[in-house]
C-alpha cells in the first residue's frame, strides 16, 4: 500500500489524468458534435485506439482506465453523430449444412423491437421452418440485435453461416455477404 501511495505522489501527472479519466467514465460527459463527428471515423477511433496503447505503456493503471473511457468516448460519440450511412438497412441470416441445404430454426420474440422503440418489429423469419432471418423494411436498423438460433440435431454435420448486409441509401448503396464455417 505504500508503495502505490508513494508511486502516485511521485507521479502526479499520472494520478491527475487517471482522475480525470475516472470522472469521464462515472459521469455523462457530452461529447459536441464536432468533435463526435470526428472521432466516430475510421481514423479517429485508430487515433483513440494508439493513444490507449500508448498510456497503457507508460502506467499500467491509466492505461486500464484509458481502455474504459475510450470504449465509452467512442460509443458516446456513436450515439452523438447518428451517421446513418454507417448503420445497415437489410440483413439475411441463415444457416446451412454441407449439402447447402437451410437447417436450424431461428425464434424470434413476439415483440422484437428494442424497449422504448415504438417503430415495431424490425425482423421477421422465413424460409422453410423459419430457417433465416430477415428484415422487415428498409428503415434504419440498431447497432445490435440478438438473434436467437436452434441449432438442429447431432451429426449434420459441418454448418456455414450465411450473413448478407445491405449498406447505404435504400435504392442504391452495397451489399456485403460473408460465410462461417463452424
Amino acid at each position: 500500500m505504500n508503495k502505490l501511495l508513494n508511486k502516485l505522489q511521485k507521479e502526479t501527472h499520472h494520478t491527475f489524468l487517471g482522475l480525470l479519466l475516472i470522472l469521464f467514465i462515472v459521469f455523462e460527459v457530452q461529447i459536441p458534435l464536432d468533435l463526435a463527428n470526428v472521432i466516430d471515423t475510421i481514423v479517429g477511433k485508430t487515433v483513440i485506439i494508439l493513444v490507449i496503447f500508448a498510456l497503457l505503456t507508460y502506467n499500467k493503471m491509466v492505461g486500464v482506465l484509458a481502455i474504459v473511457a475510450g470504449y465509452l468516448l467512442i460509443m458516446r460519440s456513436m450515439n452523438i453523430s447518428g451517421k446513418k450511412n454507417m448503420k445497415y438497412l437489410g440483413l439475411l441470416i441463415y444457416f446451412e449444412d454441407s449439402s447447402g441445404k437451410q437447417i436450424g430454426e431461428f425464434i424470434l420474440p413476439s415483440e422484437n423491437a428494442i424497449d422504448g422503440d415504438t417503430n415495431g418489429p424490425k425482423f421477421h423469419t422465413c424460409g422453410d421452418e423459419n430457417t433465416a432471418v430477415m428484415h422487415v423494411n428498409a428503415n434504419i436498423k440498431h447497432y445490435h440485435h440478438t438473434f436467437r438460433f436452434q441449432a438442429p440435431k447431432t451429426n449434420t454435420g459441418t454448418l456455414t453461416l450465411r450473413v448478407l448486409v445491405k449498406h447505404g441509401i435504400t435504392n442504391g448503396g452495397n451489399f456485403v455477404g460473408c460465410y462461417f464455417f463452424l
